[in-house]
């Protein structure tokens, strides 16, 4: 080993090679330990991703439940129910008044709720056991059809309709059908159930919902409701597993386990369980991509310094001239190769605008933002204003003649060639660019941004006409007022789909005004009913001050309802502020004293909704104070339990965020706001000081640094001195 190190000393062309191949080896070990720091960073940010899209498919069922949550309660709660369950079939006339009474209602309940999530919901009444369902009543033995299709037996069926639950709860059958029932019961002091309410959940549709996990070739998807299982589709064969053990984020045998409960009242447990190889598909080949690159520049560095140490043993000063003739001759060549290269990154984000405008609007349409913050930031990039703009929503139903059970292959590939043709109908003929969003097989909706209504009237007319005289195609439009706010397009869209559902066009474009204006109605979706609740709930005064105009000028301004109608309105809207504010001794004079307000002078609508806005600015307030007393109390737990475990060297954000379920920004901004330090900052406070206290009483430096949860001495000595100015050492003398 002497002799040849001595021999790589006296040649200059080894000790040249030998040099640089050190620096070569470094380079490598050091590339490679970033590398793998990269590679846990993406598998995490994989993991997390899938986790997100998990999280969504949540929400979206969440927002569901919800709908049949209340429909159910309303349902269950019915008066008429109630009278129904009570009566004696024998009495025929009275007996057929009460079931009509009740199927209206119950017709009336179901069909202002999304039917997205449950196939059928029906009604069965212990008293005349009868059971109504799809706008009839059918004896027992009838319905036994509907459930022996659904594999349910007539004891069974009995012995959920019989049962002593008077709370709402999901039942799984022995076929494996899910229900949500819903008990009718007598009243709150007689607890006898005389009705049951069944709404049937669709495992497929729960499934379509998770639509991230169609990238994958098979998985399994859990649904608990504590021990319960709810939904099973165990394509992974992973159920032992999974009864064992649901902890989030477990990997077992190639599989990546994600688990997440709803915030929702059912507290229901989403787990999946997805191929780790699938998952992790782009690591593997980001791993394999960046292996290669290594062995390259490690074959191509040892080759280069072999070569230039043979021929000149001087390879750094050859490199530097070959560096500075570049400079004197190429100067300016590379400087324009450096602004070709920008204008060509520009060039290349111009051309990205299409396809993060589309996205944008297709994400508008399916209403996937969660807030306005999110919209601007997604808009900014895609090169768009929230506002300023003009924008109709326009619905388009192909066969409109059609019945939905009587679609076809044929009328399917149809339906999607019209679609396709009439986008291309849009730019092409009369230079328009419309956004779609599919609703269903028959039905699309557009977003189209255009100034003059007319004349969007008229492109709608012709395209209706060229549809059906060039490939014999009918096809109807609904047309939703104009929106110049896209945070508000949801109610444009909304108006467009409510035109096509109403089922009483007459033309083939038709606008919202000509169907819902003139008949009466109040209006009051269930969509500016969650907005209104929404912000009630966290105290955003903005988005309810927002919603109460909307519903103002629809109801007072374009539809001018009549006092019947408005006396609805108002019973509504007590309903939910009521519900907002059980806890308030004083809700009932409030509500009472806004409901007198109502008079046939419409200047005084007005002042009523003038009232209800102070009543919801005056919640907006308690629910503001309220969260922030959450908030403190919260911060106060923090607080104590760094108290306790600032001794523990890992003490963190990150440990602390998980502790106490806070993401680890939002609990920063929290902790700055509250205590006017950041985390970083008052941890090491507590620490300091403790460490203070220790040195009085004469402890050991190095084990004060252990003490007060610092991994070594030197990083506790550069803390003491930044905080106190004075070595440790110093401050105990």
């Amino acid at each position: 080993m002497r002799k040849l190190l001595a021999g790589i000393r006296r040649n200059a062309i080894l000790r040249f090679w030998s040099s640089y191949m050190l620096i070569l080896v470094v380079m490598v070990i050091t590339c490679f330990a970033g590398f793998q720091k990269a590679f846990s960073i993406v598998q995490s940010s994989m993991v997390e991703e899938n986790e997100y899209s998990l999280r969504q498919g949540i929400s979206r069922i969440d927002q569901t439940m919800t709908d049949i949550r209340v429909c159910g309660m309303k349902m269950a709660l019915s008066e008429k129910l109630k009278y129904l369950g009570q009566m004696d079939s024998s009495k025929r006339l009275e007996y057929v008044s009460a079931a009509s009474a009740m199927l209206e209602e119950y017709f009336e309940i179901v069909r202002y709720y999304n039917r997205e999530l449950y196939t059928n919901t029906f009604i069965y009444v212990n008293n005349i056991d009868r059971i109504l369902y799809d706008d009839a009543v059918y004896l027992r033995p009838v319905f036994q059809i509907y459930l022996d299709g659904w594999g349910i037996s007539s004891e069974e069926w009995l012995a959920v309709c019989q049962g002593d639950e008077t709370a709402p709860y999901f039942y799984v059958s022995d076929s494996g059908e899910l229900f949500y029932v819903f008990p009718c019961l007598k009243s709150m002091q007689e607890m006898v159930r005389v009705g049951t309410v069944f709404f049937r959940i669709d495992e497929q549709q729960i499934l379509e919902q998770m639509d991230f996990l169609e990238r994958y070739s098979g998985y399994s998807l859990f649904v608990h409701q504590g021990e319960k299982c709810l939904v099973m589709h165990d394509g992974l064969a992973c159920e032992e597993q999974i009864r064992q053990n649901r902890t989030e984020g477990l990997q077992m045998d190639g599989k990546i386990q994600l688990s997440v409960t709803s915030e929702q009242s059912e507290k229901l447990t989403y787990t999946v369980v997805i191929p780790e190889q699938e998952a992790m598909v782009r690591l593997s080949q980001l791993r394999t991509f960046i292996w290669t690159l290594l062995a390259i520049a490690a074959v191509a560095g040892t080759g280069i310094s072999l070569f230039f140490s043979m021929r000149s043993g001087k390879p750094i000063n050859r490199i530097a001239d070959l560096l500075e003739e570049s400079q004197v001759s190429g100067g300016e060549r590379d400087l324009l190769s450096i602004n070709r290269t920008v204008s060509e990154i520009i060039q290349e984000q111009q051309k990205n605008r299409p396809a993060l405008q589309k996205t944008f609007f297709h994400n508008l349409l399916k209403a996937d933002f969660l807030s306005r913050a999110e919209m601007e930031y997604m808009a900014a990039r895609a090169g768009l204003q929230l506002s300023g703009g003009t924008y109709y929503a326009a619905a388009i139903r192909f066969f409109p003649q059609i019945e939905a059970e009587n679609i076809d292959g044929q009328t399917v590939e149809e339906a999607r060639a019209a679609q396709i043709l009439t986008t291309e109908r849009f730019e092409g003929e009369h230079g328009l660019t419309a956004w779609s969003y599919k609703r269903n097989t028959l039905e699309t909706l557009f977003i189209i941004e255009i100034q003059e209504q007319e004349r969007l009237l008229d492109i709608l007319a012709d395209i209706a006409m060229w549809l059906r005289d060039e490939h014999h195609i009918d096809a109807c439009w609904g047309v939703g007022t104009s929106c110049r706010d896209l945070m508000y397009f949801w109610k444009s869209a909304e108006e467009a789909n409510s035109v096509l559902s109403s089922g009483n066009m007459t033309d083939s474009v038709c606008l919202y005004s000509e169907i819902h204006l003139e008949d009466g109605s109040y209006w009051l979706p269930y969509s500016i009913q969650e907005h209104l609740v929404q912000g009630l709930r966290i105290g955003d005064y903005g988005a309810v001050e927002s919603a109460l105009e909307m519903i103002r000028t629809e109801n007072c301004i374009r539809r001018s309802i009549h006092r019947k109608q408005f006396l609805k309105l108002n019973r509504d809207i007590c309903e939910l502020l009521a519900e907002q504010t059980r806890k308030w001794d004083d809700r009932d004079e409030e509500l009472i004293r806004i409901s007198s307000l109502i008079s046939t002078n419409k200047e005084e609508y007005h002042q009523y909704f003038a009232q209800v806005k102070t009543l919801c600015a005056e919640i907006c307030k308690r629910c503001a104070i309220q969260k922030n007393e959450r908030r403190s109390e919260k911060i106060q737990a923090i607080l104590q339990y760094m108290a306790e475990n600032f001794q523990d060297p890992s003490m963190g954000l990150a440990m602390v965020s998980e502790q106490f379920k806070w993401s680890e920004g939002y609990l920063s901004s929290i902790f700055k706001e509250e205590m006017g330090v950041n985390f970083a900052e008052y941890l090491e406070q507590l620490r300091i000081e403790e460490a203070c206290r220790l040195l009085k009483d004469g402890v050991l430096v190095a084990v004060v640094a252990e003490r007060t949860g610092y991994n070594s001495v030197q990083s506790f000595r550069r803390a003491f001195k930044r905080v106190k100015e004075v070595s440790p050492s110093e401050y105990r003398s």
